[in-house]
């Protein structure tokens, strides 16, 4: 009876598309060990911060002995960004189990490492969360720490149109000079709706279209600079 000569691993093929390294993360106390390949590819800080030389000290992210040590976030933010990244099922509602605080730290590690793709997806999500939780003070805040220009826009234009006056802990949030010029704001927009009527208390009769033009004029050099600054977040296929 012949047999079939077992092959050798060094003449076993490794395939071009799923063969991973792994990559040992360590944040705060925790250890963690996923594929590299994510990483490598699509974010720009661990995509050149992974091709440096490591010298003659061991590589970081090599064993649980030296690990690529993370900074500036919890594990708990990590884990919201991986089940995004590496999902541990695959039905239709994929996402369905991500809350609006998970939505959040994955739109700041994404912002932070460059994960375009990553951080859109959390955007459209977040948009879709804010919607219905109608805060206009948590779209101004969230799109200045992520530089979102359109939350920012919207943010305003809401803000402006409340009933409600602005509160000193949203004063606080938004800073005191954007909180005086949404009065302003307010202030102009009615004076040109009451005309010859003279005062009138406001009781949410302001549409977009009234208080656009106010808020595109004050706060332009704060949309420019979101843009500008949103531009380089943006995905490829964008």
């Amino acid at each position: 009876m012949t047999t079939i000569p077992e092959l050798r691993s060094k003449e076993w093929e490794r395939d071009t598309t799923y063969y991973w390294d792994s990559v040992v993360f360590l944040v705060e106390n925790r250890l963690y060990k996923v594929p590299r390949y994510y990483f490598a590819n699509y974010s720009e800080i661990f995509g050149s911060t992974f091709d440096l030389p490591q010298g003659s000290a061991s590589p970081e992210g090599q064993s649980d002995d030296h690990p690529f040590k993370l900074h500036g976030l919890t594990c708990s933010e990590f884990d919201s960004l991986l089940r995004v990244i590496y999902p541990m099922n695959t039905h239709a509602q994929l996402y369905s189990c991500l809350t609006f605080e998970d939505w959040t730290s994955i739109l700041k590690l994404s912002t932070m490492w460059g994960m375009s793709d990553i951080r859109q997806l959390a955007v459209d999500n977040l948009s879709k969360c804010m919607a219905l939780r109608r805060d206009p003070v948590e779209y101004i805040v969230l799109a200045k720490a992520y530089e979102v220009v359109a939350w920012l826009r919207h943010g305003y234009q809401e803000l402006v149109k409340r009933t409600e006056p602005i509160s000193p802990e949203e004063a606080e949030r938004i800073g005191w000079v954007a909180s005086i010029q949404i009065y302003q704001i307010r202030e102009a927009a009615l004076v040109k709706q009451a005309g010859n009527r003279g005062f009138v208390k406001y009781t949410g009769t302001l549409t977009d279209h009234d208080v656009s033009c106010h808020i595109e004029r004050v706060f332009e050099k704060d949309f420019i600079a979101a843009k500008a600054a949103s531009q380089r977040h943006l995905p490829d296929f964008y």
